[in-house]
């Protein structure tokens, strides 16, 4: 259950390139992946354009979401589609836990957008985004963090939040998202990074530094599991 710490620099929001050159699961070249993804530039990109045309044509957007708290909604990718709900609510930040999950009003000055490229996979390691998800929500008036369907990436960062926030153990951070968005369901690999990230905030008294679970450890967890 190590920890690897890093410093506590101020967040850079620029989404770069790795330079690591790896397999892209689309098109299985290998090239540089793009940002935090398991997808090449051109793969992420293509992507990014038919969700967007996708979302454009899709007259009947379905929104679902719950209230968390006084100012966090917690929700699926088509609550983030819709500007009207989204001014209703008095949204002011967006948090995005998803890979290809656009901005749709990204041009828009009345939202502030971060985008969190995490896959649903069971051994994604989740623990990397925490901090920057963490200090986004402290900066936002009124926040809306969504995935595809709100149920897992989403929920995840939430409940890691809240353990955090309010130095509280997993299930009572779970427990308190539960209870206002019934469906709510991380994948397994999710489940098991919070039970890490519970053990090191009590061993640490609730204070955190840029950390990031060794991944190779939660691997194996999951493949003894």
């Amino acid at each position: 259950m190590d920890f690897i710490a890093f410093s506590n620099e101020r967040i850079d929001n620029t989404v770069k390139t790795s330079t690591i050159s790896s397999q892209c699961k689309d098109c299985l070249q290998v090239t540089e992946l793009y940002s935090n993804t398991s997808h090449c530039t051109n793969c992420y990109e293509a992507e990014l354009i038919k969700i967007k045309i996708s979302n454009k044509k899709n007259i009947l957007q379905l929104p679902d979401f719950s209230k968390i708290t006084n100012n966090i909604y917690l929700g699926n990718s088509d609550t983030g589609n819709s500007y009207k709900l989204l001014c209703d609510l008095g949204v002011t930040h967006i948090l995005i836990c998803g890979s290809f999950l656009p901005e749709m009003f990204s041009d828009s000055d009345n939202f502030c957008y971060k985008v969190l490229p995490i896959e649903d996979t069971i051994d994604e390691n989740i623990s990397r985004f925490f901090v920057e998800a963490f200090e986004f929500i402290d900066s936002a008036n009124v926040l809306l963090i969504y995935c595809f369907a709100g149920r897992s990436r989403s929920a995840t960062i939430l409940t890691a939040y809240f353990m955090y926030k309010y130095s509280c153990t997993l299930s009572q951070a779970f427990k308190m998202v539960k209870s206002k968005r019934k469906i709510i369901s991380p994948n397994s690999g999710f489940i098991k990074t919070l039970k890490f990230f519970e053990t090191y905030l009590i061993k640490n008294n609730y204070s955190l530094n840029r950390i990031e679970i060794n991944k190779e450890e939660l691997i194996k967890a999951n493949e003894i599991s």
